[in-house]
């Protein structure tokens, strides 16, 4: 029997939940629409055979991207990826985020093709206060079941969609009230008999960063070949203080060394006195685009630096701006 997965940080806070239930008996209440749908469309319509190969048009994605670098929550997404869930050759979008603690990428959000346009389904979310909670579920052939719940209530709004083949939207298969509870079995209230659950570990996530580099933007590739052309300048941040890179991007009396990026799309340098006294310090580069995973506090339509010794939630005020 199945039981109910929950993604990413999910998984412990529903395991939480359940040690104060286990002598709960299953049971619950079944609100059941078979036949809603989500869809600009008002039927399924079946997919069309062809003998043409499908090329997935990944563009209708774009207007999300563009959203998710520029979201200021708490909590942003930091990674992406495209992938084919339910195999009709038009790919799923995957958000992510990237966990300090873990080393790790969670699923944050999923959307998919509905008639040409990017739709949202959903999501892992954990509220900062309040207790409100969302999961979901995500099979190999275009099944997902979300459950929405509270840190303390007794049961989950669980509702199962289903991904159409034609990409015209979702069908809502069932909704269900699942009771909160160490014995609860998911495959109780949904027919899930057969079915694979996704794997994201297949999922090759990529930074939320810009898709291009503008001509005053850092050149994240060249700065990780050792070529630092694209610091040149004058940086200063909130302070006044200042950083004086030359035209080849060095800092006068000081070698830039060991450039090393994050998997949240930072690159970071070494910097040390080139007549090799005691001492250094860092510099994290931040390209238009990417954020400070621990909490950024800056202007991410432009590229940014950061100098300390270590890397944390700064203030507004300890970013680097080019002049």
């Amino acid at each position: 029997m199945k039981k109910f997965v929950l993604l990413g940080t999910m998984i412990l806070l529903l395991s939480g939940c359940s040690k104060k239930s286990d002598s709960r008996s299953v049971s619950g209440s079944w609100n059941t629409n078979s036949s809603e749908t989500i869809s600009s469309s008002s039927s399924t319509v079946s997919q069309t055979e062809s003998n043409e190969e499908v090329t997935s048009n990944n563009s209708i994605y774009d207007v999300v991207l563009e959203k998710l670098r520029n979201d200021t929550s708490e909590s942003p997404a930091t990674h992406y990826a495209y992938y084919d869930i339910d195999g009709n050759g038009q790919d799923e979008l995957f958000s992510g985020r990237y966990w300090e603690s873990t080393g790790t990428i969670e699923f944050a959000a999923l959307y998919y093709d509905n008639n040409g346009v990017a739709d949202y389904l959903a999501q892992s979310y954990v509220a900062s206060a309040g207790g409100y909670r969302e999961a979901a579920n995500i099979y190999t052939d275009g099944t997902v079941i979300t459950a929405k719940w509270m840190s303390t209530g007794t049961q989950m709004e669980d509702t199962q969609y289903q991904l159409r083949a034609d990409n015209s939207g979702v069908d809502v298969i069932k909704n269900a009230n699942v009771p909160i509870g160490r014995d609860v079995e998911l495959s109780d209230y949904f027919d899930i008999k057969g079915k694979k659950e996704f794997d994201f570990s297949i999922l090759d996530w990529q930074p939320l960063a810009s898709e291009q580099t503008s001509s005053g933007d850092l050149n994240i590739d060249q700065i990780l070949n050792g070529d630092y052309t694209s610091l040149a300048g004058t940086w200063k941040n909130g302070r006044g203080q200042t950083f004086e890179f030359s035209d080849e991007g060095m800092l006068e009396g000081m070698n830039i060394s060991s450039p090393r990026e994050s998997s949240y799309g930072t690159v970071t340098l070494a910097c040390g006195a080139a007549n090799g006294a005691p001492g250094g310090f860092a510099i994290e580069v931040y390209p238009t685009g990417v954020k400070n995973p621990k909490g950024d506090h800056s202007d991410s339509s432009q590229p940014r630096l950061i100098a300390g010794q270590q890397f944390i939630d700064f203030p507004a005020e300890a970013y680097y701006y080019r002049e």
